[in-house]
């Protein structure tokens, strides 16, 4: 019962989304940055194989969506779609911001991490470290692997079912078939069609 709320709750968040077409994710972080008065900032990054595969990170004056950049397109794309799920559901904060250090910069020592957010500014830290970062004071950090099982539902069911929606829109493939099996794909295609 309670999976099927969260379902309906995800299919009118979805429901109320534009999504381009064709689609493109840059297009729908744009829009929903539009719509939220926020904009959404990708970022692919090599994380460690442990590690989450995906960080939503709030700042004051946007929302920055880290995303295994070592792995598959479609993988990817999962990873980006679940990350918006939680943006878009208001999942709130989940890690510290040393979690993040920890997580983005593996190599780096749990004291020096310390030290480095000791005196300094975190905005000023995060800019040396992630230059692609604006100077923002991050407001929230999440991580996959640091949601409640409920709020995991919501994302990975928000992802599911964009992919759903755009997989509608995307072309249909076409196959140049060779002159003497035109006559063979045909019937098939004929067949398989009724």
């Amino acid at each position: 019962m309670k999976r099927r709320r969260v379902r309906r709750r995800c299919q009118q968040i979805v429901r109320d989304f534009e999504l381009p077409s064709p689609f493109d994710v840059y297009e729908l972080c744009r829009s929903l940055g539009d719509k939220r008065g926020r904009p959404i900032v990708l970022l692919p990054w090599a994380l460690p194989p442990d590690s989450p595969c995906g960080l939503w990170v709030a700042a004051t004056k946007r929302d920055y969506v880290f995303y295994q950049q070592d792995t598959s397109g479609p993988h990817r794309l999962q990873i980006i779609l679940h990350e918006l799920g939680h943006v878009v559901c208001g999942h709130g904060i989940g890690s510290t911001l040393s979690d993040v250090l920890g997580l983005l910069f593996p190599d780096l020592d749990a004291d020096l991490i310390k030290i480095m957010l000791g005196p300094v500014p975190s905005d000023d830290v995060l800019a040396m470290l992630i230059p692609e970062l604006e100077p923002d004071l991050i407001t929230a950090v999440r991580g996959r692997s640091h949601y409640s099982q409920e709020n995991e539902h919501e994302a990975e069911t928000i992802a599911t079912l964009i992919l759903g929606q755009v997989s509608r829109f995307s072309p249909e493939r076409t196959f140049d078939v060779p002159a003497e099996a035109a006559e063979v794909v045909g019937r098939i295609s004929r067949s398989i069609a009724q």
